[in-house]
């Protein structure tokens, strides 16, 4: 009886063949090959017959292998051949031969071979395996690997079944480099269970390269919609050591060690000579890893594993940190959901070094991170500093983080530190640059033992920050500035931690460890700002755009000189919320300051100005912190003209505070109410004030 074959193309990794046969054994006429006839019947193919007699079964390969050239061959039983129209078009004789006896999943193993008839395309090799139900592992561990072992090294395939038990293991399975260990579904459609009493060597699942001392990256392999569930043994779910690699779909889970891991160095422990770029980690869940969901390791600053992509995955109940990539450059880190991550079941855990939390990225350069939340973090009592988002950047290309939430229930926690963003300049000394908007701080419930929403860290360099909006609920404390070093907000002058708004970008013509009041570029050129009268404390309000030790203040003068001063004093204060004012340094006094035009005066620090004077040599100022900077000259018969500008009264004396003055004074007072002090002097002076 006479047939057709047609294809419809079942998705991305699935063909689907439709036979329409009479009985059995059917006759095929083809085009050009004869008549032939089929012996196997084709239910036993995992198809279906519906009511008019059609039947259809699945080629289950991706359909990339049916491209370009042909025509092809499929092995399927019992040596006929068929004329037809296979996958994406490409037309050709199928032959058809028996390699094994095809019965269902549940009787036998089978073998697909898909081989070239021409063209010049390369064979490739399907073989799909059942479940042994052996619980010792030792007859699913062999057959796994013996598969593996048989599938060429280019395009093999080896299919797991789903449904019928988990396949349990007892040994590590090498996967060879060019195979793909799949399986029909996604999310981990068949489990590979590690048996209890394996001892791993390394991990679950390992590449051929790392387990077999390659000194270079394996050829790219695959592992898709595999569950993984370590049963709780020591190591890993995934190691692999080979470049254009790919790990998608996979459910991993309970695994003693991280769930996948990438890494640049053999089971011996040497270091890959070539690099292990462009790895894709996509739509994995990781459940309960002891250490790390995600681990892409860098030993010794090898920079191996570069420019990959990280995205759309789940880690959850995670020990440690629950993605960590220690060569993060060119990586795209993108739309991941990790929460209660970092609740310190792993041992050495990294809250010694960067905090036990969500994220921690090092090496970045040219790192996109975007979109990524922390749901719970740090849920552990453990008195460590747990850190959501931690960024270390080395110095070129900047590196971007946009649209990242992170959340903590610290209230749970009250021995636990919490840190919900920490940019870090990587390298010593160096030069770095990083972008961040639209990231979220979000504390569920307060109650840390600290809780700071963001930490700038130069490591005795410059860490330039284009900050955009940054969105604070709950974390109750300002950001913190690291030193040594500097930290500049370039273009950022509508950031500002504490709500403070008038941060500046003076283009890089301030040295490290100073603060101003106002920038140099600022001041009158012509004829500066006139001093209050005698007796008459002048304040200038700024914030700090960076945390310095201080143990110098300096003003200047400008065209008229002071005379007849019997003191003549600099001072700090420092401005709650409430706008009242405490002095935290002052300068001894010293009627020759201001006594010649045009010049800058600068004198050390010697005491707190409290009520009962403590002698102090430098004082600390915080970045996000409101001040004041202030200048008295009692006795005087001129007052001096200083570095300044003149400005509008009103405006100065508008939220947030920019100048102001306190009359009658005698010496530099300990306390300023607000409700003391006045709206600036004349049409409005601010003055130029240097903290150093």
């Amino acid at each position: 009886m006479a047939c057709t074959i047609s294809d419809a193309l079942a998705g991305f990794y699935n063909d689907t063949i439709t036979v329409r046969p009479g009985s059995y054994p059917t006759t095929f006429v083809t085009s050009s090959q004869g008549t032939v006839n089929l012996h196997t019947p084709l239910e036993n193919l995992l198809g279906s017959t519906d009511a008019s007699g059609q039947f259809s079964f699945t080629l289950p390969w991706p359909s990339e292998v049916m491209r370009g050239g042909g025509p092809w061959r499929i092995i399927l039983p019992t040596g006929d051949v068929v004329t037809g129209t296979v996958p994406e078009g490409v037309s050709g004789p199928l032959t058809i031969t028996q390699l094994v006896t095809i019965y269902s999943w549940v009787r036998t193993p089978y073998i697909f071979s898909v081989v070239s008839n021409g063209g010049g395309n390369t064979p490739a090799t399907v073989t799909a395996l059942i479940p042994s139900g052996d619980t010792t592992g030792a007859t699913d561990t062999a057959a796994i690997q013996a598969a593996l072992n048989a599938a060429p090294s280019q395009d093999g395939v080896v299919f797991l079944k789903s449904g019928t038990g988990p396949f349990w293991v007892n040994a590590t399975l090498q996967l060879p480099g060019g195979v793909r260990l799949d399986s029909f579904g996604s999310f981990g459609a068949a489990m590979i269970k590690v048996a209890a009493g394996t001892v791993l060597n390394g991990a679950v699942i390992v590449s051929a390269a790392w387990a077999t001392n390659s000194t270079t990256s394996g050829p790219p392999v695959s592992v898709r919609n595999i569950c993984v569930h370590g049963n709780g043994v020591t190591g890993h779910g995934i190691l692999l050591m080979n470049y254009n690699s790919d790990i998608q779909d996979c459910d991993i889970s309970t695994v003693g060690g991280s769930g996948i891991v990438l890494t640049d160095q053999n089971s011996a422990g040497t270091t890959i000579s070539n690099t292990e770029v462009e790895c894709r980690i996509v739509n994995n869940k990781i459940n309960f890893p002891l250490t790390h969901g995600i681990w892409v390791q860098d030993h010794n600053g090898s920079g191996k594993i570069t420019d990959g992509y990280m995205q759309n995955n789940i880690v959850a109940n995670s020990g440690d940190v629950a993605i960590r990539n220690e060569r993060a450059a060119g990586w795209f880190i993108d739309n991941n959901h990790v929460y209660a991550c970092g609740n310190g079941a792993a041992p050495g855990s990294l809250a010694t070094v960067a905090g036990a939390g969500g994220y921690h990225l090092t090496n970045m350069w040219d790192t996109f991170v975007t979109n990524n939340e922390v749901d719970g973090y740090g849920a552990v009592s453990n008195g460590g500093t747990h850190i959501a988002f931690n960024f270390e950047m080395i110095p070129g290309r900047e590196s971007i983080m946009l649209g990242n939430s992170a959340s903590a229930n610290e209230g749970l926690h009250t021995a636990s530190s919490y840190l919900y963003f920490r940019w870090k300049v990587a390298t010593t000394s160096a030069s770095v640059s990083a972008v961040a908007d639209n990231n979220i701080a979000h504390c569920d419930s307060t109650g840390g033992a600290s809780s700071i929403y963001a930490s700038f860290q130069p490591n005795s360099g410059t860490l330039t920050m284009v900050m955009g909006i940054m969105t604070v609920d709950g974390p109750s404390t300002t950001p913190t500035i690291g030193t040594p070093g500097t930290v500049r907000f370039a273009g950022s002058s509508n950031y500002a931690p504490g709500g403070v708004n008038d941060l500046y970008d003076d283009y890089g013509n301030r040295a490290a460890a100073v603060v101003e009041t106002m920038s140099r570029d600022a001041i009158d050129p012509t004829s500066g700002a006139p001093s209050p009268s005698a007796g008459t404390l002048a304040l200038t309000y700024f914030t700090p755009d960076q945390t310095v030790t201080v143990s110098t203040l300096s003003s200047a003068s400008r065209g008229t000189a002071q005379a007849g001063a019997t003191l003549a004093k600099m001072a700090l204060f420092s401005v709650d919320s409430s706008g009242n004012l405490t002095c935290i340094a002052r300068t001894a006094s010293d009627t020759t300051l201001w006594q010649t035009t045009q010049t800058l005066y600068s004198r050390a620090i010697v005491d707190d100005g409290a009520a009962t004077p403590n002698s102090i040599s430098s004082v600390t100022l915080q970045r996000g912190q409101r001040y004041a900077f202030s200048v008295l000259h009692v006795g005087s018969t001129t007052a001096p003209t200083l570095a300044g500008k003149g400005g509008i009264a009103g405006l100065l004396s508008a939220t947030p505070r920019r100048g102001g003055y306190a009359t009658a004074q005698t010496d530099i007072p300990a306390n300023i109410t607000a409700a003391t002090i006045n709206g600036n002097v004349s049409s409005g002076n601010y003055y130029y004030g240097r903290a150093s």
